[in-house]
Protein backbone atom coordinates (compact mmCIF):
# COMPACT_ATOMS: atom_id res chain seq x y z
CA UNK A 1 0.00 0.00 0.00
CA UNK A 2 1.35 3.49 -0.82
CA UNK A 3 -0.25 6.52 0.30
CA UNK A 4 0.57 10.39 0.27
CA UNK A 5 1.69 13.00 2.84
CA UNK A 6 0.29 16.68 2.77
CA UNK A 7 2.93 19.03 3.52
CA UNK A 8 2.16 23.26 3.83
CA UNK A 9 4.30 25.20 1.66
CA UNK A 10 4.73 28.82 2.92
CA UNK A 11 3.16 30.29 -0.18
CA UNK A 12 -0.05 28.66 0.71
CA UNK A 13 0.19 25.67 -1.63
CA UNK A 14 0.65 22.00 -0.21
CA UNK A 15 3.08 19.79 -1.19
CA UNK A 16 2.08 16.32 -1.65
CA UNK A 17 4.48 13.41 -1.33
CA UNK A 18 4.38 9.83 -1.26
CA UNK A 19 5.34 7.82 2.17
CA UNK A 20 6.28 4.75 -0.23
CA UNK A 21 5.63 1.52 1.45
CA UNK A 22 3.75 0.44 4.50
CA UNK A 23 5.17 1.39 7.74
CA UNK A 24 4.08 -1.89 9.64
CA UNK A 25 4.20 -5.18 7.71
CA UNK A 26 3.15 -7.30 11.01
CA UNK A 27 0.65 -7.50 14.07
CA UNK A 28 2.23 -5.84 16.89
CA UNK A 29 0.73 -6.50 20.55
CA UNK A 30 -0.08 -3.46 22.79
CA UNK A 31 -1.37 -3.90 26.53
CA UNK A 32 -2.17 -7.62 25.54
CA UNK A 33 -4.10 -7.38 22.39
CA UNK A 34 -3.00 -7.87 18.77
CA UNK A 35 -3.34 -4.81 16.58
CA UNK A 36 -3.20 -5.72 12.79
CA UNK A 37 -0.82 -4.40 10.33
CA UNK A 38 -3.65 -2.57 8.47
CA UNK A 39 -5.07 -1.14 11.66
CA UNK A 40 -1.26 0.62 12.38
CA UNK A 41 -0.65 1.78 8.33
CA UNK A 42 -4.70 3.19 8.90
CA UNK A 43 -3.55 5.00 11.69
CA UNK A 44 0.11 5.90 10.04
CA UNK A 45 -1.77 7.68 7.73
CA UNK A 46 -3.87 9.75 9.33
CA UNK A 47 -1.09 10.49 11.04
CA UNK A 48 0.68 11.88 8.19
CA UNK A 49 -2.18 13.60 7.02
CA UNK A 50 -3.57 15.54 9.85
CA UNK A 51 -0.63 15.60 12.92
CA UNK A 52 2.83 15.59 10.91
CA UNK A 53 2.37 19.38 10.15
CA UNK A 54 2.49 20.30 13.95
CA UNK A 55 4.40 17.20 15.82
CA UNK A 56 6.38 16.63 13.00
CA UNK A 57 8.54 13.39 11.97
CA UNK A 58 8.25 10.06 14.44
CA UNK A 59 11.91 9.44 14.70
CA UNK A 60 14.01 12.65 13.74
CA UNK A 61 11.88 15.87 14.82
CA UNK A 62 12.13 17.26 11.80
CA UNK A 63 9.29 19.13 11.07
CA UNK A 64 7.68 19.75 14.60
CA UNK A 65 8.21 22.88 15.54
CA UNK A 66 5.62 23.64 18.34
CA UNK A 67 3.50 20.41 18.95
CA UNK A 68 4.54 18.06 21.56
CA UNK A 69 6.21 14.94 21.06
CA UNK A 70 3.12 12.11 20.73
CA UNK A 71 6.16 9.34 21.38
CA UNK A 72 5.35 7.74 24.79
CA UNK A 73 1.50 9.96 24.64
CA UNK A 74 -0.10 6.45 26.24
CA UNK A 75 2.70 6.32 29.17
CA UNK A 76 1.13 9.73 30.16
CA UNK A 77 -2.38 9.50 29.07
CA UNK A 78 -4.36 6.07 29.20
CA UNK A 79 -6.69 5.71 26.21
CA UNK A 80 -9.53 7.36 26.86
CA UNK A 81 -7.38 10.77 28.02
CA UNK A 82 -5.70 10.36 24.76
CA UNK A 83 -9.09 10.27 23.00
CA UNK A 84 -10.52 13.33 24.70
CA UNK A 85 -7.29 14.87 24.11
CA UNK A 86 -7.72 14.16 20.28
CA UNK A 87 -11.29 15.57 20.33
CA UNK A 88 -11.10 18.06 22.51
CA UNK A 89 -7.91 19.46 22.43
CA UNK A 90 -7.73 22.71 24.30
CA UNK A 91 -9.45 20.81 27.45
CA UNK A 92 -6.14 20.78 29.19
CA UNK A 93 -3.53 22.47 27.93
CA UNK A 94 0.47 22.53 29.09
CA UNK A 95 1.68 26.17 29.57
CA UNK A 96 4.37 25.53 27.00
CA UNK A 97 1.64 24.90 24.61
CA UNK A 98 -0.64 27.29 24.88
CA UNK A 99 -1.69 30.28 21.98
CA UNK A 100 -0.99 33.52 22.91
CA UNK A 101 -2.87 36.39 21.26
CA UNK A 102 -0.80 39.69 20.13
CA UNK A 103 -2.03 42.84 19.04
CA UNK A 104 0.57 44.62 16.60
CA UNK A 105 0.84 48.45 16.58
CA UNK A 106 -1.00 48.16 13.02
CA UNK A 107 -3.87 46.55 13.79
CA UNK A 108 -2.79 43.19 12.86
CA UNK A 109 -4.17 40.01 15.23
CA UNK A 110 -1.79 37.27 15.68
CA UNK A 111 -1.93 34.36 17.15
CA UNK A 112 0.01 31.57 18.23
CA UNK A 113 2.98 29.27 20.40
CA UNK A 114 5.46 31.97 21.30
CA UNK A 115 8.60 29.90 21.27
CA UNK A 116 11.08 32.79 22.10
CA UNK A 117 11.40 36.35 23.49
CA UNK A 118 14.59 38.12 23.60
CA UNK A 119 15.11 41.64 24.65
CA UNK A 120 13.78 43.34 21.35
CA UNK A 121 11.49 40.70 20.11
CA UNK A 122 8.69 38.28 20.48
CA UNK A 123 8.75 35.26 17.86
CA UNK A 124 5.63 33.01 17.34
CA UNK A 125 4.44 30.09 15.08
CA UNK A 126 0.89 30.09 14.21
CA UNK A 127 -1.54 26.74 13.26
CA UNK A 128 0.64 26.95 9.60
CA UNK A 129 3.82 26.54 11.12
CA UNK A 130 4.47 29.95 10.12
CA UNK A 131 7.18 31.45 12.23
CA UNK A 132 6.62 35.62 12.99
CA UNK A 133 9.06 37.37 14.50
CA UNK A 134 7.53 40.91 15.83
CA UNK A 135 9.74 43.81 16.88
CA UNK A 136 8.64 44.08 20.89
CA UNK A 137 8.39 48.18 19.83
CA UNK A 138 5.29 47.24 17.56
CA UNK A 139 3.12 45.03 20.11
CA UNK A 140 0.49 46.71 21.30
CA UNK A 141 -0.95 43.92 23.53
CA UNK A 142 -0.14 40.45 24.48
CA UNK A 143 -2.00 37.93 26.39
CA UNK A 144 -1.81 34.49 26.84
CA UNK A 145 -5.10 32.40 25.29
CA UNK A 146 -6.65 29.20 27.21
CA UNK A 147 -6.96 27.64 23.77
CA UNK A 148 -4.61 24.34 22.19
CA UNK A 149 -3.54 25.77 18.97
CA UNK A 150 -4.69 22.53 17.57
CA UNK A 151 -7.80 23.25 15.73
CA UNK A 152 -11.17 21.86 17.54
CA UNK A 153 -13.30 19.38 15.79
CA UNK A 154 -10.04 18.32 14.04
CA UNK A 155 -11.32 14.70 13.83
CA UNK A 156 -14.74 15.50 12.64
CA UNK A 157 -14.89 14.62 9.24
CA UNK A 158 -13.47 11.26 10.42
CA UNK A 159 -14.98 7.37 10.91
CA UNK A 160 -15.45 5.88 13.84
CA UNK A 161 -12.47 3.21 12.33
CA UNK A 162 -10.26 6.01 11.30
CA UNK A 163 -10.08 7.46 14.69
CA UNK A 164 -9.82 4.10 16.55
CA UNK A 165 -6.78 3.01 13.68
CA UNK A 166 -5.13 6.65 14.84
CA UNK A 167 -5.38 5.90 18.44
CA UNK A 168 -3.70 2.30 17.93
CA UNK A 169 -1.51 3.62 15.96
CA UNK A 170 -0.21 6.44 18.56
CA UNK A 171 -0.47 3.50 21.52
CA UNK A 172 2.62 1.61 18.60
CA UNK A 173 4.76 5.23 19.78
Amino acid sequence: MRFLKLCALGSGLLLIVSCGKDRFTESQSFAGQQVSAQTLNHGYEQYMLNCYACHGGLQSKEVAIFGPDLGGGTQRLNQKELADALVYPSKQVAQRFKSSLIITGDGRSLSGVITETTENDLTLVDSDNRIQRNAKSNIQSSRPLDTSPMPDKLLNGYSKQQIKDLLRFLESL
